[in-house]
């Protein structure tokens, strides 16, 4: 299996939808826990997306993502590795 990682600008990120409901109880502390090993290194581990047409939907990695727009963290870009259906299905699964 290829694994590809490519780096997205943040404006193309999204939340996926089956995901708001519980990640929006997501307690707005949690989001600095990360700060600053992201403000030292950046992304380490890529978010993990699918994609539809021009945007990606964030499967896992909701904390970081939020983590980088509600801090002043001069990151622009991050990186994601793009998975299949079927595997967002699993990790759906698995969180809902």
């Amino acid at each position: 299996m290829n694994i590809i990682i490519k780096n997205v600008p943040l404006e193309t990120l999204e939340l996926h939808p089956k995901l708001i409901g519980i990640k929006s109880s997501i307690n707005p502390k949690q989001y600095k826990k990360f700060l600053p090993s992201i403000r030292i290194y950046g992304i380490i581990e890529p978010l993990k997306v699918i994609r539809e047409i021009h945007k990606y939907y964030i499967i896992d990695g909701y904390v970081r993502y939020q983590t980088l727009l509600t801090n002043d963290v001069d990151i622009e870009t991050v990186p994601v590795q793009e998975i299949s259906i079927t595997d967002a299905d699993v990790i759906l699964e698995s969180l809902l």
